[in-house]
């Protein structure tokens, strides 16, 4: 009894496709279907089917037995795990291990872009699993956001050899294979029909690289969201890729070299192999581990001083401290002459030097002011009571002036006359 197809399913939930009961269908893909399914042990799978009740089926059952072959040969952490394959009446069936996370797809299309560190682990996980496949002879032909499927605890796994390029097998077809945004110039130079060159999975895993640091695919532009395949291979020929540390500040430039060289448009200009480019990947990993992702240091010199105000003009002398800080500037940066002025004469209340006098004249003095301060103390209380608080205090009539002054002549007189006799 061939296949049940229940509306647009294959199979339905709790139907047998060979050992396996069905349990839901987890994806549908171009040629075929994905199931989860239980055996007998009650281990789960991730079951692909594909149908062959018509003829046009039967390059997707060929495509899905070259998918056996290859998982059969490949057994890495980084790709995804053979587990049984058969075929049902029409239907040919591979059970792979089930996988619990999210495609590098959508995990794009919910974040854009991803942290550095984290875009150049999942391009080491994946460039690893194309160093076991290249080694046995595969080619995966497909690489690209869909294909790569990040588990919890940030294990990837590389999925879908389906079109994947075996050597001494092919498929027989004259019609490009592949995702049009992650070919190789190479190989839409040289066409479907040449030898699958194992860097032309190298040139794809570059440009989704650069696609998850960026933030963008470079050959996706604004307001060109889905260009034409015309324009795509155009773009793959011809378009310059903008440097990653350019376009992402912060990104170390060996970084970006590393990137560049895996995007170059001729094929012998880019890594030869996937073992070279791993080491530089995981060489990029360590490097941003010391380094830490941090600002690129000349867009962050250019904000602090566009952020930064103006500095602080010197002091005047309208100008009061508003810090103890200030207030020691003002004293610090007072002219040197200032400091060695020589101090100004003593003067006495009414206004007379008292420096450079004879000590005698100096004591009449004294004594003169004592008599003026005890004989106009009244008028000066008189006075201060009866003007406001900011004038100022009278200092006495003129007469008791004259007075004072008499008294000294007369002092002076006096002391003169005693020592000529």
């Amino acid at each position: 009894m061939g296949a049940v197809i229940v509306k647009d399913r294959i199979y339905s939930p709790g139907q047998m496709c060979g050992p396996y009961e069905i349990v839901q269908r987890i994806g549908r893909g171009g040629y075929g279907e994905v199931y989860e399914a239980i055996d007998a042990s009650d281990q789960r799978v991730a079951l692909k089917v594909v149908r062959i009740a018509h003829e046009r089926d039967r390059r997707a059952a060929e495509r899905q037995l070259l998918e056996t072959r290859v998982l059969k040969q490949l057994d890495h952490v980084n790709v995804v795990g053979y587990r049984n394959a058969g075929i049902t009446d029409d239907v040919v069936w591979l059970a792979m291990e089930l996988l619990e996370g999210k495609t590098l797809h959508q995990v794009l299309r919910a974040e854009t872009r991803l942290p550095l560190s984290r875009g150049l682990r999942i391009a080491r996980q994946v460039c690893t699993a194309l160093v076991q496949a290249h080694g046995v002879g595969v080619v995966h032909r497909d690489i690209k956001p869909g294909n790569i499927f990040i588990l919890p605890g940030h294990v990837v796994k590389l999925l879908d050899f389906g079109i994947a390029k075996v050597e001494h097998v092919s498929l027989g077809t004259t019609q490009a294979v592949g995702t049009p945004l992650y070919m190789s110039p190479d190989y839409l130079r040289r066409g479907p029909d040449a030898e699958a060159d194992p860097r032309w999975d190298l040139y794809a895993l570059a440009m989704v690289t650069y696609q998850c640091i960026a933030g963008h695919h470079p050959f996706v532009r604004e307001g060109d969201d889905q260009p034409s395949l015309g324009t795509i291979v155009a773009r793959h020929m011809n378009a310059a890729v903008p440097p990653l540390h350019e376009v992402m500040p912060g990104c170390p430039e060996r970084v970006s070299a590393a990137i560049a060289r895996g995007l170059e448009k001729k094929v012998k200009a880019g890594w030869q192999t996937a073992a070279d480019f791993e080491a530089e990947l995981v060489a990029c990993c360590q490097l941003v581990r010391e380094l830490g992702e941090r600002p690129d240091e000349r867009l962050e010199a250019r904000m602090r001083a566009l952020m930064t105000p103006e500095a602080p003009t010197r002091p005047t002398v309208d100008d009061e401290p508003t810090t103890r800080d200030g207030l020691a500037a003002q004293v610090v940066t007072a002219p040197l002459d200032e400091a060695l002025e020589e101090p100004a004469p003593r003067m006495t209340q009414g206004g007379t030097h008292l420096m450079d006098q004879p000590e005698e004249v100096l004591q009449h003095r004294r004594a003169a002011e004592a008599a003026e301060t005890t004989l106009r103390m009244p008028t000066d209380l008189a006075a201060k009571a009866a003007s406001d608080e900011d004038a100022p205090v009278r200092t006495g009539p003129p007469l008791a002036m004259i007075a004072i002054t008499i008294l000294v002549i007369v002092a002076v007189l006096a002391l003169a006359v005693g020592r000529l006799s």
